[in-house]
């Protein structure tokens, strides 16, 4: 995992600040941040509805960096059966689980997370 120290050098980018993302915003953000040569660093999420029968509905806060090297990633979130399918093609892309945040909706109880890998160019 890269780590970003001001001090040498690297920026972080927010492209949304403190703004919160639905899907497809964030899809929207990181197409557009891998096209300016920038990869994610860290991810946040939570729920913002748990409370019904179906699927959650997830936002998502990503802070990016540049990413020179053009290495591979990619992000998922999503509760663990959709996660273990990410888990599964990172693994095929050889990429590796650099990032992790877990959630748990204090309403329903249901249970999800967010992640990052990232592998060699």
């Amino acid at each position: 995992m890269a780590i970003c120290f001001s001090a040498a050098g690297c920026v972080t980018y927010t492209g949304s600040g403190d703004t919160w993302f639905g899907k497809d915003q964030a899809l929207a953000e990181s197409n557009a941040m891998n096209r300016k040569g920038m990869a994610p660093v860290s991810i946040d999420c939570r729920m913002e509805d748990a409370s019904g029968p179906e699927r959650p509905i997830y936002s998502t806060r990503i802070k990016y960096a540049a990413n020179p090297n053009r290495n591979r990633w990619r992000y998922g979130v999503g509760e663990a059966d959709e996660m273990q399918v990410y888990a599964n093609d990172a693994a095929r892309e050889k990429l590796k689980l650099v990032m992790r945040k877990r959630m748990v909706d204090a309403k329903s109880g249901k249970k999800a997370s967010c992640a990052i890998w990232r592998g060699p160019a």
